[in-house]
């Protein structure tokens, strides 16, 4: 709740953290396993969360990929993972969203054969196209300043400021899933005194941004209920 009231995001890592591919020994999991799984860690997070709602972004415990097929039978439309399918774009709708690759920052992997401390592994060069997502994912940053993992970390996060800052949507990874689903699938109704938009049921609850152009300057807008509104000239947000 504490994470949640400060704007972090909650995704789901399963209950019981179990089933593994790889391995001498693999642990692969009956459906009846990992439906009970999904259920109660939906449950509990839903409960715990202080506002009644369960994530819709879920991380594949020891990457397991078992749970990819029951996702969305428990409200989970997304899921990240280290290499495997991957996929980063959004907005075409060709990507499975079960399987979007995560850049993988333990510090033991960023100074491995795959990053070799680059800092600004995993990272597209010259930016992400419009409609890509890129997912930064460690479990622990080093909590010294002056450790070579914060400063990776440091110029990572302030180069993707200063070069991509105004083009740029740093967010949990449910959240911008979430937007995307919900603005390919919204429908706009504009007619003279109102925009009406409707967003199938089914879908998680999310903002969204609508812009109008072509206004005349004596036109008035309303600012939308829990919502926020920008003007410039004829165009309004």
């Amino acid at each position: 709740r504490e994470l949640r009231a400060k704007g972090w995001g909650i995704a789901n890592h399963s209950y019981f953290h179990k089933g593994k591919s790889y391995g001498t020994v693999p642990e692969i999991l009956t459906p009846e396993e990992i439906r009970a799984d999904l259920f109660w860690s939906q449950a509990l997070y839903a409960a715990e969360s202080g506002v009644a709602q369960a994530p819709t972004h879920f991380v594949y415990p020891n990457g397991y990929l078992g749970y990819a097929d029951y996702l969305k039978d428990y409200g989970l439309i997304s899921g990240s993972l280290v290499g495997g399918k991957g996929g980063i774009e959004l907005n075409g709708g060709k990507t499975d969203l079960r399987f979007l690759s995560r850049n993988y920052l333990d510090e033991g992997h960023w100074t491995g054969p795959w990053a070799k401390g680059d800092p600004m592994a995993g990272f597209p060069k010259g930016g992400p196209k419009a409609g890509d997502i890129v997912i930064d994912f460690t479990h622990k940053m080093n909590p010294d300043p002056a450790s070579p993992n914060q400063q990776r970390w440091k110029e990572r996060l302030e180069t993707i400021a200063r070069n991509f800052g105004g083009q740029f949507w740093s967010a949990p990874a449910g959240e911008i899933v979430n937007y995307s689903v919900a603005a390919r699938a919204a429908k706009a109704q504009l007619k003279p005194g109102g925009l009406k938009v409707t967003v199938p049921d089914g879908l998680p609850g999310t903002a969204l941004t609508v812009r109008l152009e072509g206004l005349p300057a004596a036109t008035q807008i309303p600012v939308p209920t829990g919502g926020a509104l920008y003007r410039k000239e004829g165009t309004a947000w």
